[in-house]
């Protein structure tokens, strides 16, 4: 299954700027995004960006981090700055989010400084402007199928969005500074978008048109790949008819929207008058 499901995220990834482009929603009303950098002034007011972390940063680093030897964080491990040949790398400390164990968040997540990530060749970093929540990534930290850690320390969430802000080699330098939505950060990687910087291969950080706004790049990558995958999954659905439950979600909306454009008469259901269940009620 786990195999599987690397199968369709890789086969996929190369066709969703044509979708990014053509069926962007506001998605952002019905998935929670986390503010990852300071709002500009002016802009504490917008709540549909998600809510802002605080400026203060800790004041004490966690002791994994205390070492005076300047460091980066790549995709897949620390090695000390300016270890690779030809490279200078800034090493300023990036603030994020992560976990060393599963569990509830209370009783694992931390928020700290930690070094910053370096693309490696074929990548880019991203400075994150938003990070998408999904149920995949609240299931993977509390090990739900109980595959345990697959690495020491995993910084949370696939999707987001932000601005590149360094390319690896093999990667056309003049992507720096372009808008760009991601997804798979943290699909089968430890360095997800909980995190004032992420690294991604270049193909996974694909262009934000300028009408379209960080919230809803954030929350198009797992939502997008998922109503992808039902609607096209078995093939072309030109002049199919599709029923889609739940139209109204993240998922089912890009599911509609896709359906149509792909030729297809589409149905949607709706839940509407339903009592919403109290916490902890029955």
């Amino acid at each position: 299954m786990r195999h599987a499901t690397s199968e369709s995220e890789s086969s996929l990834g190369l066709g969703y700027a044509e979708i990014g482009h053509l069926l962007l929603s506001e998605i952002s009303r019905r998935l929670f995004c986390l503010r990852l950098t300071a709002p500009a002034p002016g802009d504490m007011s917008s709540s549909s960006r998600g809510p802002s972390v605080p400026q203060n940063r800790p004041t004490r680093p966690t002791p994994l981090l205390e070492s005076r030897t300047p460091s980066t964080l790549t995709a897949h491990g620390y090695h000390a700055a300016n270890s690779r040949p030809g490279l200078r790398v800034l090493a300023l400390p990036v603030l994020a989010a992560w976990y060393e164990r599963p569990g509830s968040p209370a009783d694992v997540l931390q928020l700290g400084e930690m070094p910053n990530p370096e693309s490696g060749p074929g990548e880019v970093r991203v400075r994150v402007e938003l990070s998408g929540v999904n149920p995949g990534d609240t299931k993977k930290r509390a090990d739900w199928l109980a595959y345990g850690m697959p690495f020491p320390r995993i910084v949370p969430h696939s999707d987001g969005s932000g601005v590149i802000d360094a390319v690896g080699e093999n990667v056309d330098p003049r992507g720096i500074g372009q808008r760009v939505w991601v997804y798979g950060a943290q699909s089968y990687r430890p360095f997800g978008t909980a995190a004032e910087s992420t690294v991604v291969p270049a193909e996974q950080a694909l262009e934000l048109p300028d009408e379209v706004n960080d919230a809803t790049g954030a929350c198009l990558g797992i939502p997008g790949i998922t109503a992808h995958r039902a609607v096209f999954g078995d093939g072309p659905v030109a002049g199919t008819t599709i029923l889609v439950q739940g139209v109204l979600g993240a998922v089912g909306s890009l599911a509609a929207q896709l359906a149509h454009w792909g030729g297809a008469t589409v149905i949607g259901t709706v839940v509407r008058g339903r009592r919403r269940r109290p916490p902890g009620g029955r």
